[in-house]
């Protein structure tokens, strides 16, 4: 682990956030722009590319990239990147060339005015191999691929595509996929993409069998031709409020991931946990047939108080965040299985569930 990326963490989160990681989430990555410590010294600002964001690449995902580092970040090393982009759409705050063309409703104007400030946090942000031909990488050719226009769901597409090495692949992304192919290799072929997925927190783009799914009609401020304008402005809205969704869901994801690493990494013992799970004898869920998992029972099972209050407390303390209908629940990983509780106080919690990880 990068002890000093997780320093540079640290000291953020107190000088910054007043100690409460958790405010990470909604930080706007932009007030960092004349910052010489957790900013971007002697090189051109750039959100995702941050002194913070390489550090948070390097403890969120630096499992994931055997190459990334602290010393490996940058250009045509491992490079930050914004998933949701703002600009293709909405062009620039500072420019603005969206309005004057199109003359959206008020509503819809102030709802861009607060997007252009959110998608510049950690849910937004990405790391991809930069090794470049000529000028082009992979976030540069994403950006401006005349079918994609940095979409996060059109780009992963294609990605898929050339990571199942499919015939219609887009050529000139195999091409530097395969520039970058010592990074890329265990992300090849059905089992590789779903890694791909799960490591970087990115099912929201994919249906249940790991098939990239585009929902993104691709639109861009300069867009010509005959348009409906209600079309135009219904998907500006809907394209906001799902990546605005994203953005919040997986930013609290990629905290929950830091703070294992920052603050708890002593405290959960896996092999433990690992102990206390073949101990139990794990009952079906008869009456939830629609929904398989099983359940342990505080008191009726082989675990003592303090093992399941253990248990309890690593789960909630570690679990990532998900939504399962209206409820909200973290949820531990270990091995094949997630667990998790209902989210009742602890001294009334008395069962323990998990299920088969199936995705």
């Amino acid at each position: 682990m990068n002890r000093d990326a997780i320093t540079l963490i640290k000291e953020f989160v107190i000088s910054y956030l007043e100690g409460d990681i958790d405010k990470l989430v909604d930080f706007d990555l932009k007030k960092l722009a004349k910052d010489d410590v957790y900013g971007c010294p002697d090189r051109k600002f750039d959100a995702d590319d941050t002194n913070l964001m390489r550090a948070v690449y390097c403890i969120a995902f630096g499992n994931v990239w055997p190459n990334l580092t602290m010393e490996n970040s940058g250009n045509e090393k491992m490079r930050g990147d914004t998933m949701n982009s703002s600009a293709s759409f909405f062009s620039y705050p500072w420019d603005d060339k969206f309005t004057p063309k199109w003359n959206p409703p008020a509503e819809l104007t102030e709802k861009i005015k607060v997007f252009q400030s959110s998608f510049h946090t950690i849910g937004n942000m990405t790391v991809l191999p930069d090794k470049r031909i000529g000028e082009w990488s992979i976030n540069k050719h994403r950006g401006c691929h005349d079918e994609w226009h940095d979409y996060e769901d059109r780009f992963l597409s294609a990605l898929y595509k050339v990571l199942m090495q499919e015939s219609d692949a887009d050529e000139d992304l195999a091409e530097l996929v395969d520039l970058n192919k010592e990074d890329f290799m265990p992300f090849y072929g059905k089992e590789g993409w779903k890694r791909f997925i799960d490591t970087h927190f990115l099912e929201y783009y994919v249906d249940s069998n790991y098939i990239p799914v585009i929902t993104s009609k691709g639109y861009t401020w300069w867009r010509g031709g005959y348009t409906n304008k209600e079309r135009f402005f219904k998907e500006a809205n809907r394209y906001i409020d799902r990546s605005t969704e994203i953005m919040k869901n997986r930013g609290e994801r990629i905290v929950e991931r830091l703070k294992v690493h920052l603050y708890g990494a002593d405290d959960l013992d896996y092999s433990r946990l690992r102990s206390m799970i073949e101990r139990c004898e794990w009952i079906f869920a008869k009456t939830m047939p629609w929904a398989p998992h099983e359940y342990i029972v505080r008191g009726k099972c082989p675990l003592t108080e303090e093992e399941f209050l253990y248990f309890i407390d690593m789960q909630r303390r570690f679990g990532i965040k998900e939504h399962w209908g209206k409820c909200y629940n973290p949820y531990i990983y270990i091995d094949d299985c997630k667990y998790w509780t209902m989210g009742a106080p602890v001294e009334e919690t008395i069962v323990m569930n998990r299920a088969k990880v199936t995705k």
